[in-house]
């Protein structure tokens, strides 16, 4: 077939695939001018009319036995058929039909490998752009951001594919209404993804793509401890409470093997992709080795240790070697990974052990009689283990002929007791001193130690002692840090200077020579978590405080003066990443621009700085506060969030857009020890906070300025617990039994200010300060339990009511732990030591001087929620998820959870539970149907979870506030309530 006839075969199969005809005949086309002049034809523009119909080819479909089930054959050939036509005519149809119709990439993604996809992109991303039409080009842009899009969430899509709506709109809505074919796919997402996941995301919460993240990954779900690049830095290994292997070329997992469970983490990881038999020098591979590709995974084994024990595991989850220490390990290092040699030395010991780890024998071990090791080293170079023992003297051992398989004594030399840290780097030992000696490093060559027969002593050893003025510091040095040098020969890193970094308190200290002459340093000040560089950028230096990055950039310059050296460097970029701490980075050899993170809250990311760079300069970044949220409380469209310090006071606003309106901060000693918000009795949107300090001071704020000064104070002289009520009323409770009442009022110039209106001092001891607000017959009253909890006091404005409680019918011995009400209701929830909940109703005469009380027993819980008379509980050992309707006394049937539940709400109406389980899956549930309406995968560690009646906040480890909109598919409002978003305005 020539060209114009493939193209016409491929734009029928793409007919095919569009449903074009369907429903409709599809006539015959004629285009030989001959048959077009004998039929009469012309006017029909060639077209022979027929009864005839194609085939429907549906996305999804219901199969004979009732399941849903997937055009495959469409979701793969009709991306194929259309990277056959012209990019003119291909990509409008593919944007159109594929990478923008929401109901064929959800399917794509349920079907198809990440690595199909995103080659389905580059078909027409890579494509030549000469020729195109302005349009097409804008429609191909458009493209490539998705693509974008999918490189940084695809693989988390594999595992969670429900995530799909959630991750486009919630990083794509700032082009809403720019982009038309994006804007397009959002409004699809809004219309149908509701039916699959019941949530909305009400504006744009996270990086939108070209922001310098390019690739994460969710497969950890504990801190990653480590990780490393193969010599090729193709593959990366990380280690949490498990190792992955990712294929950084193909961006897919190609390992995920468990380890034995430990009670503690899990400290390093080698990986030995290959061992060897040796027949004197000759190397010989092991039997396991394979030439196939597919193969080579499979021949890896990895060698990890923790505080008090190592393994050496292989690919499919053997365990090779293990070994134990009670006291706990100094070190484990390979000395050779081609022989399996790890040196093993244990904490407060005078041994050290080398053991062949592949064949469970013991090398060859080292002992002192007299004293203690301090530190152990490998020089893998030089087959060398270097032993630092803690009088300061260091001792040097290496194999010279390993048909003897054991290591033989080349020297020592003594260091003395000032001797701090030290290192190996390349052939060059490094060692610092304590701020005794005015000294900032020694150098020595091993290179003297192997190239003689003879052991050397102290003073046959050369030392170079580098002394700087001024000097590195102030002392201590913190850490010795040496460059990343994957994909470097030894060769290379032996021939230059013993390039390395020190970190003190305050700042890096980077030692190099000065345009290959003089041994100088440069300073970057900072508090750093992490250091790192990759001998290959040796001119950006990597750091990390807490979830923050930066990347600085530094370089010699040479002045006038031939003897003096000066330097310069400045600030690339700052991401903030996380709150989750960062636990290492490393740089790709070769390009600065390209590093990884991993993050304890177990992410691996990829970024690409000068992206990044770029959107440091332009993009605004997301309001967060400065500490990690652990408190939120929402009242009428604001929420107030409280610290884990308890020292940073926080106002937003969260439906709509994100905003912090205020911050307090407190410092020195003071903090906060719990709070509470009213609204203003004139104006609901004028929100009040009463907080309550560790120094006993009450303190009243507006919402919208925290950093004012207090419209209220009051100090204390004892603890105290702090409510508020509905009508913007606020009761204080003291250990010693004092109530204090504290109400709105309106001054004569109509400014509102808080009076203290009665004072109650209770009968009943009341030192736990077990409180809580409820309205009985329309009285706001503050409920008190005696700490015995064989009574309670009921205190109104007017009157303190006493009722004794006797629940010993239902519990006998355990004390009350706490109690939960609902301020617009008259029920408590009861909690005790032994886990046991008891619901209770209060009742008043219509007197309102005598009180009863009416008692529901529930099975223990572990969590539980109570809301508009609905109580959710929740039990470790079950799993299970247990709903109440305690008005009619319904008990429902338990809802089976995938795993440990960590948190638990509902929403004001309690039309909905939410129910956050392992690893930060989010389920929603409806409390009619108790049909699951929504599952998302959180990006982040939560710290707290709640609900006004129409959203739902979360408090996310990156110290912000991630918002969702409820969106029932049965809400006859729910477009409208869409379409009323700011963020969807065009």
């Amino acid at each position: 077939m020539n060209s114009q006839e493939r193209e016409a075969v491929f734009k029928n199969m793409v007919d095919l695939y569009k449903e074009t005809w369907k429903g409709k005949s599809k006539p015959f086309k004629i285009n030989d001018p001959k048959l077009l002049n004998k039929y009469n034809l012309n006017e029909s523009n060639g077209e022979i009319q027929a009864n005839r119909f194609t085939t429907s080819q549906p996305i999804e479909f219901v199969d004979a036995n009732g399941r849903i089930q997937f055009n495959r054959r469409k979701l793969n050939e009709l991306p194929q058929f259309l990277s056959q036509l012209t990019t003119n005519l291909a990509i409008p149809i593919i944007a159109q039909e594929v990478v923008f119709n929401y109901t064929f990439m959800r399917a794509k993604i349920a079907c198809a490998a990440f690595n199909d996809i995103i080659n389905d992109f580059q078909k027409f991303t890579e494509s030549s752009s000469y020729s195109l039409s302005d349009e097409v080009k804008a429609i191909k842009s458009e493209i490539k951001i998705f693509s974008m899009l999918y490189l940084i969430v695809g693989i988390q899509l594999q595992q969670y594919p429900d995530n799909f709506a959630f991750e486009v709109s919630s990083r794509l809505l700032s082009l809403f209404g720019i982009k038309p074919f994006i804007t397009n796919l959002i409004k699809q997402i809004d219309e149908q993804s509701v039916r699959y996941c019941s949530l909305i995301v009400p504006y744009c919460q996270l990086q939108s793509p070209g922001s310098g993240l390019i690739f994460s990954m969710n497969r950890h779900t504990t801190s990653i401890v480590d990780f490393d690049f193969t010599e090729d830095q193709m593959k990366a290994i990380t280690l949490s409470d498990r190792i992955i292997v990712i294929d950084m070329g193909e961006v897919r997992t190609v390992l995920d093997i468990n380890l034995p469970n430990l009670n503690e983490p899990y400290l390093n990881s080698t990986t030995l992709p290959e061992t060897y038999t040796f027949d004197g020098k000759n190397e010989i591979k092991d039997a396991r080795s394979s030439n196939s590709s597919n193969d080579e995974f499979k021949r890896y084994l990895f060698l990890v240790n923790s505080l008090h024990h190592i393994y050496l595991v292989s690919a499919n989850e053997n365990i090779k070697f293990e070994h134990s220490s009670k006291v706990g390990y100094l070190t484990v290092e390979m000395l050779d990974k081609k022989r399996a040699l790890c040196v093993v030395a244990e904490r407060n010991t005078n041994y050290v052990e080398c053991w062949d780890v592949v064949r469970k024998r013991l090398f060859d071990r080292f002992e002192f009689s007299k004293v203690k090791v301090k530190y152990v080293l490998c020089a893998q170079v030089y087959s060398m283990i270097i032993i630092v023992l803690q009088d300061g003297i260091i001792q040097f051992y290496s194999i010279t002929d390993w048909t003897k398989s054991s290591f033989v004594h080349r020297g020592l030399i003594h260091a003395g007791i000032h001797l701090e840290l030290v290192a190996v780097t390349g052939g060059m030992l490094i060692h610092t001193f304590n701020a005794n000696i005015p000294i900032d490093f020694a150098l020595i060559s091993l290179k003297q130690f192997h190239k003689t027969e003879q052991i050397l002593s102290d003073k046959q050893v050369f030392k170079t002692l580098v002394a700087f003025d001024p000097p590195m510091g102030p002392k201590p040095i913190k850490s010795i840090i040496l460059p990343d040098t994957e994909s470097m020969s030894f060769d290379d890193i032996q021939s230059n200077f013993p390039f390395f970094m020190t970190k003190t308190r305050d700042a890096i200290f980077i030692v190099h020579k000065c345009n290959n002459k003089d041994i100088s340093y440069i300073r970057i000040n900072g508090r750093f978590d992490v250091v790192s560089m990759h001998a290959k950028n040796s001119h950006t230096l990597y750091t990390a405080r807490g979830g923050i990055v930066e990347l600085h950039k530094w370089a010699c310059i040479e002045s006038k003066d031939c003897n003096s050296r000066n330097h310069k460097y400045q600030l690339y970029v700052s991401i903030d990443i996380s709150s989750s701490p960062i636990t290492s980075i490393k740089a790709k050899a070769g390009n600065a621009s390209l590093f990884v993170c991993a993050l304890e809250n177990g992410v691996f990311q990829v970024y690409y700085a000068s992206h990044a760079r770029e959107a440091f300069k332009n993009m605004p970044s997301f309001p967060r506060t400065n500490e990690v949220i652990r408190t939120v409380q929402l009242l009428n469209k604001t929420a107030i969030t409280l610290d884990s310090t308890q020292r940073e006071l926080t106002s937003w606003s969260y439906q709509y857009a994100p905003s912090i309106h205020s911050t307090r901060s407190f410092l020195d000693d003071v903090t906060i020890n719990e709070f509470a918000i009213a609204s203003n009795n004139l104006n609901s949107e004028m929100i009040f906070v009463l907080i309550l300090t560790t120094n006993h001071w009450i303190e009243i704020y507006s919402a919208k300025s925290l950093n004012d000064d207090a419209l209220y104070s009051l100090h204390l002289r004892s603890p105290a617990r702090v409510h508020s009520t509905i009508n913007g009323n606020f009761y204080v409770l003291t250990c010693n039994g004092i109530v204090y009442s504290i109400a709105q009022q309106i001054a004569s110039n109509n400014e509102f200010n808080f009076n203290q209106k009665t004072n109650s001092q209770l009968k009943i001891p009341c030192s736990m300060m077990l409180s809580s607000v409820l309205t009985l017959n329309g009285l706001e009253s503050l409920i008190v339990f005696a700490d015995n909890g064989q009574s309670m006091a009921i205190c109104t404005m007017k009157r303190v009511i006493y009722i004794d409680v006797d629940v010993s019918s239902y519990i006998s011995s355990s004390s009350l732990k706490s109690i939960t009400s609902e301020k617009t209701q008259n029920l408590l929830l009861l909690y005790f030591n032994n886990k046991t909940l008891i619901s209770c109703q209060v009742k008043l005469d219509e007197s309102n001087e005598k009180g009863s009380l009416q008692f529901t027993p529930f099975d223990q819980a572990d969590k539980f929620c109570l809301q508009n008379n609905c109580l959710a509980t929740y039990n470790n050992g079950k799993t299970q998820l247990n709903l109440h309707d305690i008005r009619s006394s319904t008990c429902y049937e338990p809802i089976q959870l995938d795993s440990e539940c960590q948190y638990l709400c509902f929403n004001e109406s309690a039309t909905y539970v939410f129910a956050l389980v392992k690893p930060r899956v989010l389920f929603m549930y409806r409390m009619t149907d108790h049909r699951q309406m929504a599952k998302l995968f959180v990006y982040d560690f939560v710290s707290s979870m709640v609900a006004d009646n129409d959203f739902l906040v979360l408090a996310m480890n990156d110290r912000r506030l991630l918002t969702l909109m409820i969106a029932d598919p049965d809400d006859p409002t729910l477009q409208a309530r869409i379409h009323a978003l700011p963020s969807r305005y065009i």
